[in-house]
């Protein structure tokens, strides 16, 4: 009998259907990657069930691989080296033979190394790869790094695109030292492998300070001596192609790297501060997969209105929220549905961050004038049927966009508002007509991004507010997430043109007004989306407190209490 793809056990236990296996199967065949992955990535599956399907169907045990089931006297039979490069982890010795955590457990080359290196019989076990990280973190990663354990540091698959070396050989840097390389490769490499965002280098006192934004929340990574500090901000200097010999003014760069299989931009800042020069890098996984409207935690009603809204040949749809809210996460995946042969788009960004087949895109370049406004006269004369523009920042760009969502053109755009009734009312206010806007605007979404709780560890609790009792869950942290947390997922507010265009037309519009006729219309807020997933066990009351303060205080106030649940 032959064995069952991992695909068809997984559609058996009831973890996915068959249409989503078949859309990740779509999207493997262009990334490229494994199966199992693409469905993490689309959220269909988590990397558990994903271990769970391939245990049954080789025949391998799956273990839930905790911190203190490691035995600290086999972690010297392992390399550090070969722990990280195969993402491995021993766990304890039976006899003749070693238990060893693998994310692959069919790589024979792998198990061949192991078996070598430690004259033992190695048996493989599946476990979550984000638990081995976490594992090789605790017993191999030391927080305060010496040269020594940088210069061994296995960074051999990290491969540095070629304009960047050629920026190296160019400039001839004074601090090319292995020391700096190697501190360089690290910090990059442990920032993709831990899914950090960001990286920030910064300069505290006697010494240099590494954090990792993750979730979108900083957290401490390593110190290096102050001496290192300047160094490794040279080399991420030489690889950006900026300005050695500047060192007063912020400075913006790029360079791109191959990790894994990956393509990686990253987009490099620094800025002068007291003690010398800071840097922050962002991190861009160049993986346009992950652009999905049905992964991103949108209710069955806001994605109808967003795919009603994105099959219209004219107007606006705005995305409204804080930097780092994934509003352009959305406009992205709204552009990946309806991206076809037969639909040209044309998007101006600043910078262009990721980039999709069949899209046309531009960079503002406002050194020397090219800015939004600019790119916008020009493309409309490219007879483009979609047109994303980055964000409306004045009046000028927003009057262009407004004639263009006019004119037959879908207009996408991001808005710095914290609601979404709040962008019509800021419209006007950088001196857009009213009337305008009720004849444009498709849709307006607001959106914020709030952590997930790790299904491993969270813990039930009874939360009280005044009289009434609710269940709920709270953040406790093990070794598979990030301080009880693990990813994170939208919370939304929808609301189509429409519902407001009665109010816009009288031609004047207040926040509260259009507030209360879209409550009254029942479209949910962004509190009542994240109260939906605090239901669901989702989310915890803590991390609602943190992404929606004002509403925690509005809804909840200071009078409530936590108590075990029983």
């Amino acid at each position: 009998m032959a064995k069952k793809h991992v695909g068809q056990i997984l559609i058996d236990n009831d973890v996915i259907t068959t249409e989503q296996l078949n859309k990740a199967l779509e999207k493997q065949k262009i990334s490229g990657d494994r199966l199992g992955r693409m469905l993490v990535k689309l959220g269909y599956a988590t990397e558990d069930e994903i271990n769970r399907a391939i245990s049954e169907q080789i025949n391998l045990p799956h273990i839930s691989l905790r911190i203190k089931d490691i035995d600290p006297k086999v972690i010297k039979i392992i390399p550090e080296q070969v722990a990280r490069k195969y993402e491995l982890m021993p766990v304890r010795r039976e006899g003749v033979n070693l238990i060893v955590a693998m994310d692959d457990p069919l790589n024979s080359i792998a198990i061949e190394l192991l078996n070598f290196t430690a004259g033992m019989r190695v048996i493989p076990v599946i476990a979550n790869r984000k638990q081995i990280r976490k594992a090789i973190e605790e017993f191999y990663t030391e927080k305060n790094i010496t040269s020594e354990s940088i210069l061994q540091y296995l960074d051999d698959e990290l491969v540095i695109s070629e304009e960047a070396l050629l920026s190296e050989q160019k400039l001839r840097y004074e601090s090319k030292t292995a020391l700096n390389v190697k501190s360089v490769n690290m910090l990059l490499i442990e920032g993709i492998r831990r899914g950090a965002s960001d990286i920030h280098i910064e300069l505290d006192g006697a010494v240099s300070r590494v954090r990792f934004r993750i979730d979108g929340v900083l957290f401490e990574a390593f110190e290096f001596p102050f001496n290192q500090h300047s160094g490794m901000v040279a080399r991420i200097k030489v690889l950006s192609n900026l300005d050695l010999t500047e060192r007063r003014l912020p400075l913006d760069g790029s360079f791109k790297i191959e990790y894994e299989g990956r393509h990686i931009d990253l987009r490099v800042s620094t800025i002068p501060m007291l003690e010398g020069e800071n840097a922050a890098i962002r991190i861009l996984v160049q993986d346009t997969s992950k652009f999905d409207l049905e992964s991103l935690g949108l209710s069955p009603k806001e994605l109808e209105l967003i795919n009603s809204a994105s099959n219209d040949t004219s107007g606006l749809i705005i995305s409204s929220g804080p930097t780092g809210s994934g509003k352009s996460t959305t406009l992205y995946s709204i552009l990946q549905e309806i991206n076809k042969v037969g639909v040209k788009i044309i998007t101006v960004e600043d910078p262009v961050e990721y980039r999709f087949p069949m899209i046309n895109q531009m960079s503002v370049k406002p050194s020397i004038g090219f800015d939004f406004a600019n790119c916008l006269r020009s493309i409309l004369r490219h007879d483009p049927d979609v047109i994303l523009v980055g964000e409306i920042r004045d009046r000028e760009t927003a009057e262009i966009c407004i004639r263009a969502g006019l004119t037959g053109h879908l207009v996408l755009s991001t808005l710095h508002t914290r609601t979404a009734v709040g962008c019509p009312i800021r419209l006007i206010d950088i001196g857009i007509e009213p009337y305008l806007l009720a004849d444009t605007i498709e849709l307006i979404i607001s959106q914020r991004l709030i952590r997930r709780l790790c299904k491993e560890c969270k813990k039930a609790i009874r939360i009280k507010i005044g009289k009434r009792r609710q269940k709920a869950y709270k953040a406790v942290g093990c070794n598979l997430c990030s301080g009880g947390y693990s990813g994170r997922i939208g919370i939304f507010e929808v609301i189509p043109g429409d519902i407001i265009r009665a109010e816009l037309m009288k031609g004047g519009a207040y926040s509260d007004k259009l507030d209360n006729i879209v409550r009254e219309a029942g479209y949910s807020s962004l509190w009542d989306s994240g109260l939906k997933l605090l239901e669901k066990g989702e989310t915890s009351l803590e991390e609602l407190r943190r992404v929606l303060p004002m509403q925690f205080t509005k809804n909840i106030g200071t009078n409530f209490k936590i108590t075990n649940w029983s």
